[in-house]
């Protein structure tokens, strides 16, 4: 008697033996099969890597469709353990995959007939031919296989499957439901495919289908690698691994450049993926424990832990990042804009062990030891060079350099906590700091405003303690015990003061500190800059572009401008950082090395009003020849040009009342965007 004749004895025998029982298997079967439901070919294909596999296919035949591998070929005890629930002979923690021994049952919702060729053994499990020969009313499909001929198994067509692919191991689904099985092609996640171990090529063809996926994994070192995902040779997505061991944490990438995972891939793996969200729009991936159906996780010790490792390699990534030691762009995106109503409990507790471990890591940031305790992230009412300038001794700014590789950097401070740098922090270190004039007047209309109501003998002192006020005819800041009367003020200072604040306020303020109030100066503007000076301006004749601006009506002037300049000879990389708030809106870098700070303005006609914030003009003064206005015309048709240094180049009048300088006469300073980009291609 054969091993294969002998297995299908003692099946027979038991059933026999326990025909109650018998007949119970086939409830707990279909069971299994709904939890299992529209996952069923993402555990045939477990399976087929577990066994070695390097290809999976599944093909439409006359007789249904066949699901297929190159892998190890079955053999007795294989069988056996497809027949029997919770009997696999694989390992949790070892090689494998799978271990529970349950996956193969997922698929009776499919059909009531299925053959299996592998090897040496051709047989088939029928759910009618079980019940006949049992004579029992019911009967599980996967408990009893029979033995069969080849005619039985159409083996014309499985063998020239079998020739064609290299098939070892063929299940014939026989007369199959087929809105089961083109529901689940279509909507199959080729990024399931990514933590397998062996696969790297998946065939679906069927009526109406036909997915050709190929899994390229490349650029391994010990602890990372990237994977391209091709369909129908087409690349559709790739992606960046970080791991130690088995736990992983993957990132989308496009261009070589990080972005946001879509929803449906933002999911936690155990090898095969789950349905729970990780909390940020990534994968991970740990020898987690999940329920029979692998759909939603357990968290038990193996949970924890590999919520833990994955923590860590997360967590050493972003110190990586942000002590400057490695440059992934588009690192942030991932961690802003996430959806915390469908973080689950395990999401939540992947995110909070990453962060609190981020939070106690030390970090070398420019040579110094800190934590992230010791960043502070710059306000509103503080130009980005005075914030950077006063957190130079104790405290760690964001650079501007930072925010322009990484713009979705301050947002995802802000949202783990970082705090920003607080008026009591700029108190404590204006003295040692070296600030500009416009840094001063910001702090001082802060300060006014913070303590006006709250002027006792301390706050007095504290404020006569600072080196905060700009003095005609004198260089640097000094006290304001330095000066008598208001009136030695230098003008723009105390104009910017008396039309931010109240003058009861401001003279009340004054009062307490004990200076002479005079408020008999300019109301409105005062002009800085009265000389214009004239550059040429030379067209090019010969193409900038190399190739076509996609330039959309719908877009903003700033990402009009981006992908314009994307598009232009001579530049390498155009960052888009106009929401990061560090007083310019694009950074282009040259192919020659150089560098350009362009801050984006909407205008109707080149020679157009525009105004510069606070912000926007300390930037400008610190960059100079770098530092660039781009007027945007973006209504029908979109046009650009250049004003280079504006503060050096152009009359700029301080309007008060909104805080902001005014140019309303560029005209003899435009630059044409030729020029723009031969200029800084010299």
């Amino acid at each position: 008697m054969s091993n294969l004749t002998s297995l299908i004895s003692s099946f027979v025998e038991e059933a026999k033996s326990a025909p109650k029982l018998f007949e119970d298997l086939s409830k707990v079967e279909e069971y299994i099969a709904e939890t299992y439901l529209n996952r069923s070919f993402i555990e045939l294909i477990q399976n087929a890597d577990d066994a070695e596999a390097t290809k999976f296919g599944i093909h439409k035949t006359s007789f249904g469709f066949v699901v297929c591998n190159n892998g190890r070929p079955f053999s007795a005890e294989d069988i056996e353990s497809l027949c029997r629930s919770g009997a696999s002979n694989k390992q949790r923690g070892g090689e494998t995959i799978g271990y529970r021994g349950i996956g193969f049952k997922s698929v009776v919702k499919l059909a009531k007939q299925i053959a299996l060729w592998s090897g040496d053994y051709q047989i088939i499990f029928d759910k009618e031919r079980t019940k006949n020969l049992l004579n029992v009313s019911n009967a599980p499909v996967i408990r009893i296989p029979h033995e069969t001929d080849n005619d039985n198994l159409h083996s014309n067509e499985i063998l020239q499957l079998s020739r064609i692919h290299g098939y070892i191991t063929i299940f014939s689904f026989i007369n199959p439901d087929s809105a089961i099985l083109d529901r689940e092609l279509k909507t199959f996640d080729s990024s399931c495919l990514l933590f397998l171990n062996h696969i790297n090529e998946v065939k679906l063809e069927t009526v109406g289908i036909k997915r050709n996926i190929e899994i390229n994994r490349k650029n391994k070192t010990q602890s990372s690698n990237i994977i391209d995902i091709h369909e129908n040779t087409k690349l559709i997505a790739s992606w960046n691994l970080h791991f130690s061991s088995k736990n992983i944490v993957a990132f989308k990438v496009r261009n070589n450049e990080i972005i946001a995972a879509d929803g449906i891939e933002s999911v936690i793996h155990s090898f095969l993926p789950s349905i729970e969200y990780t909390g940020a729009f990534i994968k991970i991936n740990g020898d987690f424990s999940t329920d029979p159906s692998r759909k939603s996780i357990n968290m038990d010790v193996e949970s924890q832990n590999a919520i833990i490792k994955c923590a860590e390699i997360l967590t050493d990534l972003f110190a990586d990042v942000i002590s400057e030691n490695e440059i992934y762009e588009g690192f942030f995106k991932p961690f802003v804009n996430t959806n915390t109503e469908t973080q689950t409990s395990t999401s939540r507790l992947f995110l909070n062990e990453t962060f609190n471990r981020l939070k106690n890591k030390t970090l070398i940031i420019n040579g110094k030891t800190s934590k992230l305790d010791d960043f502070r992230l710059c306000p509103e009412w503080l130009n980005y060079n005075d914030y950077q300038a006063i957190c130079k001794n104790d405290l760690v700014a964001v650079s501007k350099e930072f925010v322009s590789i990484y713009p979705e950097c301050l947002k995802f401070f802000e949202s783990i906590g970082i705090r920003y740098i607080s008026i009591k922090d700029v108190e404590n270190r204006i003295n040692i700091s070296e600030i500009s004039a416009n840094g001063a007047t910001e702090i001082c209309t802060k300060l006014i405003n913070q303590y006006c109501y709250d002027m006792t003998t301390t706050n007095i002192e504290k404020i006569k303690s600072l080196k905060i006020f700009p003095i005609k005819d004198r260089k640097g800041l000094s006290k304001i015990t330095e000066i008598k009367s208001t009136a030695e003020l230098q003008d723009i200072f105390f104009q910017t003061l008396s039309t931010s604040i109240e003058s009861k306020q401001l003279a009340m303020v004054f009062k307490k500190l004990e200076i002479e109030y005079h408020d008999n100066l300019l109301k409105f503007t005062i002009s800085i800059h009265n000389e214009i000076k004239s550059t040429e301006n030379t067209t090019i004749i010969q193409p900038i572009f190399n190739g076509v601006p996609k330039i959309e009506k719908w877009r903003s002037a700033e990402q009009n401008l981006l992908s314009y300049l994307q598009a232009c000879i001579g530049v390498e990389k155009v960052f888009d950082v106009s929401t990061a708030n560090i007083g310019y809106d694009i950074e282009v870098n040259f192919t020659n090395g150089k560098k350009a700070f362009i801050e984006v303005k909407s205008v109707s006609y080149f020679g157009d009003t525009f105004k510069l914030t606070n912000n926007e003009y300390s930037t400008a003064h610190n960059f100079q020849d770098d530092f660039y206005i781009a007027l945007v015309m973006n209504n029908n048709e979109f046009n650009v040009a250049f004003i280079q240094n504006p503060v050096s180049k152009l009359t700029l009048n301080k309007q008060c009342e909104r805080w902001s300088w005014v140019c309303d006469n560029a005209s003899n300073e435009i630059i044409e965007v030729d020029s723009f980009i031969r200029n800084n291609n010299k």
